[in-house]
């Protein structure tokens, strides 16, 4: 199902996530780095793109598709809400709330002086998903 690369891509997101949760203090230094990831993730959503095309591939790969939306919307999401209520009850539905929508979503509610957080965190901390690590708001 998986091929190489997204499995790679799993295991360094995934691993980064852990890594930064573990030693917030060392992964600060890549604080910065959602906001021009973002940017560029915005510029390439702005390229032309040909809807029949998507539609043909769509088409092509509907059961693998549907496998990944529910992997994504309700599995993983489901999957990060009792491994968080297991671990940090506190942080359980924030993680469900965070697991199930894209970056770009949730990255909007951190200002720059890291007093807004989605997570709730205390100390103005946010779980960006899919940045691949614990990044702080504050720049």
């Amino acid at each position: 199902m998986f091929r190489k690369n997204d499995l790679i891509l799993l295991i360094v997101n995934f691993g980064s996530i852990g890594l930064a949760i573990m030693f917030p203090e060392r992964c600060r230094v890549f604080a910065p780095y959602p906001l021009y990831l973002m940017m560029v993730f915005l510029f390439l959503s702005f390229l032309k793109i040909e809807f029949v095309k998507i539609l043909q591939d769509v088409r092509k790969t509907a059961s693998a598709l549907f496998v990944l939306c529910l992997f994504k919307l309700i599995l993983l999401p489901a999957g990060l809400y009792f491994l968080s209520l297991a671990i940090w009850p506190k942080y359980a539905v924030p993680v469900l709330l965070l697991s199930g929508v894209s970056t770009g979503v949730v990255s909007i509610y951190c200002d720059s002086s890291g007093r807004l957080s989605p997570v709730g965190a205390d100390d103005g901390r946010c779980l960006l998903p899919s940045g691949a690590f614990y990044a702080s708001c504050a720049g």
